[in-house]
Order: C-alpha cells, then structure tokens, then sequence
C-alpha cells in the first residue's frame, strides 16, 4: 500500500481536529428581552426575530470560515456560497423551531399565564437553543465545511486515487464507526457519499489519501448510521440537510420555509 507522501494532502484531518466553540455573543439579556417579546406576541414562529437570526447566523457562518480556511486558496467558491446559505437558512429553522417549541408550551392564552410562568418554561428552552446546542452546530459547521473542502481537493487531485477511513482506535471511538476502520475505496465510491467523515456529532475519524499502488478494502456489510450526517458536503453541497428536525414543518408551513421564514437570504 502506497500512501500519497505529501504531507499537505496525505491525509485529512475532517472532524478530528475542531476546535473547541467560541462563546456565542447572546447575552443573557437579550435571552430576557427575547422573552419579553415572545410573551406580548411581538416574537413568534411566523414573526421571527431579525436580531437573533443574525447574531446565530453570523456565529455559524464564522464556523464556516473557520472549517474552509484560508480564502486565498479556495477552489470553489460557489460551494462555500451555498454552504453558507445553507447555514442561514439553518439559522431561521432553529428560531422558527425555537419559538413554536414554546409557544405551544401553553395551552391556555398566554395572556392569562404570569410572565414568570412563562419564562420559568422559555429560559431553560432558550438556553438550549441559544446555548448548548448552538455550540454543537458550531462544531458540526466547522467539521463539515472542513470535509466538504478537503473532499473537493481530492477530486481535483490527481495524485490521489484511494482514501482510507481511519479511526483514532482508542476507547473513545463508537462501534459503528470502528467497523468502518481501514476501509480503502477509490476516491470517486458511492461509498464516499455517507461516509466521508464526520459521520456523527463529534465524530473525530477522519482520512487518508492513497496513490494507485494501493488495494481497495471492501467492507462488506457498513453499518447503517442514521442520521442526518448521511450526506457528503461537499457532493451535496450543503452542511444541515433537509432531514434535520429543525427543518421539518407542517404541511401548511412549507411554503413559509421555502421563503427562509420570512427573514431575508443572506
């Protein structure tokens, strides 16, 4: 087995290395203003807030930057633009996601529920969304955009003919993802369409690159990992797809998600 010796392209670093996320700038007392205006109708799932979608969206577009690199070396930038698109429009399902979670808290009118019983059941809500998942989108932008980047050079790179899928084969790594350890396919596989990593919310598997000398090895049976990473980046040209929860709606509500909820697309 011949391994690409190059050290820039030998092998792809994917969900491996991501940093750890940066702090989101959501105060909390936009959270306690956002709140406010939720409670008087002001905010809702069909009235987004342009402030909040910009504040997640900018977050998750620096996740972008941070994963793509260095622009002055970007060989696409089409797909950087429509992974970027894609991350706003992510950016206005999850408050469209955020709010309806809320409001359909409440069965009564809200205007006959105390504020501090509504905020007792939107503070926890909000402080997920705006929080603690926040930072694992962060997270997954980065590995994702790093992976759609690292797939398309490889496309383009002659010198490669094969990558092999490669675990960290410690305690840490998942069973499914083990079974896929040292699996060696021609770059251009369907193979490569599911599971080019990361292939889970913080996977840290990743790959390397092959010449022609190499022998392809064939797992017979993958495991069937599902979840939205069943997707390849930079093939689909998108980071969350259409299987996510926040993006799925109500039948009635399909034309308002096609129209990115009502906010504008960035």
């Amino acid at each position: 087995m011949s391994e690409v010796q190059n050290a820039e392209i030998g092998i792809n670093q994917s969900g491996a290395d991501v940093p750890d996320p940066p702090n989101p700038l959501i105060t909390q007392l936009f959270l306690d203003t956002f709140a406010i205006g939720l409670y008087e109708g002001l905010i809702t799932e069909y009235q987004l807030s342009t402030e909040l979608y910009a504040s997640v969206g900018l977050y998750l577009q620096k996740a972008l930057e941070k994963g793509y690199g260095d622009f002055e070396t970007v060989i696409d930038f089409e797909l950087f633009e429509e992974l970027k698109r894609n991350l706003w429009h992510f950016a206005a399902a999850k408050q469209y996601q955020q709010n309806r979670t809320i409001l359909k808290s409440f069965v009564a009118p809200l205007e006959t529920v105390p504020f501090k019983d509504f905020k007792a059941v939107a503070d926890p809500i909000l402080d997920n969304y705006n929080k603690n998942w926040l930072k694992t989108e962060w997270a997954t932008s980065v590995a994702e955009s790093q992976a759609a980047r690292e797939f398309n050079e490889l496309m383009q790179d002659d010198a490669v003919e094969y990558i092999e899928y490669v675990t960290q084969e410690d305690d840490k790594v998942r069973h499914d993802h083990a079974l896929l350890n040292g699996a060696i396919y021609p770059k251009g596989h369907s193979f490569w369409n599911k599971y080019f990593p990361p292939i889970d919310f913080n996977c840290r598997c990743f790959t390397v690159n092959h010449d022609s000398d190499t022998k392809p090895k064939v797992i017979k049976n993958p495991p069937d990992i599902k979840n939205f990473f069943n997707t390849n980046p930079a093939k689909d040209r998108i980071i969350f797809p259409n299987a996510h929860p926040y993006f799925r709606v109500a039948q009635g509500d399909k034309v308002f998600r096609e129209a990115n909820y009502g906010l504008p697309i960035i």
